[in-house]
């Protein structure tokens, strides 16, 4: 074997395995979400793009996470991504709080790719697939709502190459 085929054949394996992380749903459910610039929206339907890095973070401190894997994907703050802070029920008393505090935080075109969502993590976890609240993941998701790829944790030279050649 040449040593091309046997790179396309590593390379084939180390997405696999990137990505693989145990049964998962193969279809987002649909999601009514409003976006820091009270937007209303019906995802997947009305995801941003064609296909959209939708990037899961749960805790204050994954936004370090959330920021990097828009960088590492070179993307602009109008692009084919949205962030979605899951933030749970009881945060919902504070959310015109959290909202605005967020709202001050990004510029226009990033607070039209937030959104928040007060829910019980178990809520949107749970049909996904995804176990832990400790990470963000990324689904890379279709407007039909099938999920092409996942990843759990910071942005991976692997996982950022395969989400940005598969957007």
């Amino acid at each position: 074997m040449n040593r091309t085929v046997v790179t396309c054949i590593a390379l084939a394996i180390g997405l696999c395995a990137a990505f693989a992380g145990g049964s998962y749903a193969q279809t987002m459910p649909a999601i009514e979400m409003k976006s820091l610039d009270g937007k209303t929206v019906n995802w997947p339907r009305e995801l941003p793009a064609e296909r959209t890095a939708v990037i899961l973070a749960y805790e204050r401190d994954q936004q370090a996470d959330v920021e990097a894997w828009v960088q590492e994907l070179g993307l602009p703050s109008d692009g084919p991504y949205a962030q979605v802070l899951v933030l749970g029920r009881g945060a919902s008393l504070a959310r015109s709080f959290i909202d605005g505090g967020l709202r001050s935080a990004f510029d226009d075109a990033t607070e039209a790719r937030t959104f928040t969502l007060y829910v019980r993590p178990e809520t949107l976890n749970g049909p996904l697939g995804i176990a832990t609240t400790q990470a963000v993941t990324v689904l890379l998701v279709d407007r039909s709502g099938r999920i092409i790829m996942r990843h759990e944790g910071a942005p991976t030279a692997t996982a950022v190459a395969a989400v940005r050649s598969a957007l």
